[in-house]
């Protein structure tokens, strides 16, 4: 299986047949919401469930409400649909292309552009209110950003991190493939915004206080560092490599853009001095 998203003890999966599943690996309860098969914009000859399915985001937990809802990132495009649990098929929410992640923030799903424009999703209309305008571009010079929504201490935020692409570093592809110690591309610095909801604006975030945030492909978290005092607070952990599936497709050496990034002083350490050989 393929795994999507995490909320609590629950894990969301494809598995081969591309199924999609919400299951509990302790106690074994497994619910199921629509295959991959019944997004709209798909091919059914040409699935493949590394592609068409990003990220998928519950509104709860199934055993808490029978009214659960997920959301999805899918397509290429990155559209966003929505479906409950035994529904036929994913219903389309109208957004622009290219959402690059989505939360369940005070009983609403909010999602995020490219463009960093924050929208707001109604499931009853099946469209998405603009919230904020267009982040302005402060990574000049690099190729592009992914960006991030998490939830720290009763506020939304938004977490942009910058990206180098090899072509920073190499004159053409021949070049790059001939030197596979390095990655397609690396982390270079990371930046924070908090949503103000009255003003319909992000705000840069300078501090995060007594926080530190965990970032992967499939799930983002803010933690107390009262609670966890082995760890820095006022730091980005990211422990996984957004572009695994890439590297697979395109055999590119990669998988390992990960570390920990310090608000404060902007550095950047590893996670740890050896190599990872795996491209998760």
């Amino acid at each position: 299986m393929r795994f999507v998203r995490s909320t609590g003890n629950w894990l969301i999966a494809i598995d081969l047949s591309d199924e999609i599943h919400i299951l509990n690996p302790f106690s074994r309860v497994q619910f199921h919401l629509p295959s991959v098969s019944k997004f709209e914009n798909v091919v059914n000859q040409n699935i493949d469930r590394n592609c068409i399915v990003h990220k998928v985001i519950l509104s709860s937990t199934p055993l808490i409400t029978k009214d659960c809802i997920a959301i999805a990132i899918h397509h290429h495009k990155r559209l966003v649909a929505i479906a409950r649990l035994g529904d036929p098929s994913w219903i389309t929410i109208q957004t622009p292309y290219y959402i690059d992640d989505v939360i369940f923030f005070k009983n609403q799903f909010y999602v995020v552009t490219v463009e960093g424009v924050a929208m707001v999703c109604d499931i009853v209309d099946r469209m998405a209110s603009v919230l904020t305008e267009v982040l302005p571009v402060s990574g000049i010079g690099l190729q592009y950003e992914l960006k991030y929504l998490v939830e720290m201490s009763g506020e939304l935020l938004l977490v942009v991190k910058f990206l180098c692409h090899y072509n920073d570093h190499y004159e053409d592809y021949d070049e790059f493939f001939h030197d596979i110690k390095d990655p397609a591309y690396k982390t270079d610095k990371f930046e924070v915004h908090r949503l103000d909801i009255l003003e319909k604006k992000w705000k840069r975030l300078l501090n995060l206080g007594n926080y530190y945030l965990f970032f992967g492909f499939n799930t983002s978290i803010a933690i107390s560092a009262e609670n966890y005092p082995g760890l820095r607070n006022n730091c980005i952990y990211y422990y996984t490599d957004d572009y695994a599936y890439g590297y697979i497709s395109d055999k590119s050496p990669g998988g390992i853009d990960m570390g920990v990034f310090d608000l404060e002083d902007k550095t950047i350490r590893a996670h740890y001095q050896r190599v990872s050989n795996c491209y998760y």
